[in-house]
């Protein structure tokens, strides 16, 4: 099965008001063999953050290891819709409630492609573990099943995502641009995305 992408991307990008932004450039060292792997952790924007397009970010992380990391941005909302329409454009006619749905940008790499992070009560073949009450669906599937009413209680949609080479993240770290904090799945699927960075980045530690 294929991914989720979205068939007519310049049409969303007129209805939301997008622009495509280029995939993150360069490559790291290897990590050091003493990393903390951060997966099911949120990474948190310094103040310092010298890359706008990472400025006042928070990020749960879904994947770190010695082959690289990766991460979904979740607090920048980008559009709102209804959920029907929103399915229609990948060819999933909705039968659930009517619903308005936001769409959040969750990095700058393949922002054509679309990933559901959601609770651990939906699975199909793409869902991915984060952690004990947090998971992540990429195929049709998962559209299709909150279509029918079926998909999981709670969900977020988030377009692209943020992605690291190995030692990437963690030569960034060192120059103390990123800070860490726990995961929590309430403040994920939070109602005011606009503050979360204020509020986690006066809990967050630097952990390298």
């Amino acid at each position: 099965m294929k991914k989720i992408r979205l068939k007519f991307l310049i049409l969303m990008i007129a209805v939301v008001g997008l622009i495509l932004i280029p995939s993150l450039a360069g490559r790291a060292s290897e990590a050091p063999k003493n990393t903390l792997f951060l997966k099911g952790q949120f990474l948190v924007a310094a103040k310092k953050m010298p890359d706008p397009r990472f400025a006042k970010t928070v990020i749960l992380m879904v994947h770190h290891d010695r082959t690289g990391a990766q991460g979904f941005v979740i607090n920048k909302v980008i559009g709102k819709g209804a959920l029907a329409k929103f399915l229609q454009g990948f060819g999933v006619k909705s039968q659930a409630k009517p619903e308005t749905v936001g769409l959040y940008y969750g990095g700058p790499v393949e922002f054509d492609r679309v990933a559901v992070l959601h609770s651990p009560d939906y699975r199909d073949a793409s869902t991915k573990k984060i952690s004990k009450n947090l998971a992540w669906s990429d195929r049709k599937d998962v559209l299709t099943a909150i279509a029918n009413g079926k998909g999981p209680q709670k969900r977020m949609f988030i377009f692209g995502y943020s992605g690291w080479a190995p030692g990437q993240l963690e030569h960034e770290m060192a120059q103390e641009t990123w800070l860490t904090a726990p995961a929590d799945a309430d403040l994920i699927f939070d109602k005011d995305p606009k503050t979360l960075w204020d509020r986690i980045l006066a809990k967050a530690g630097l952990k390298l």
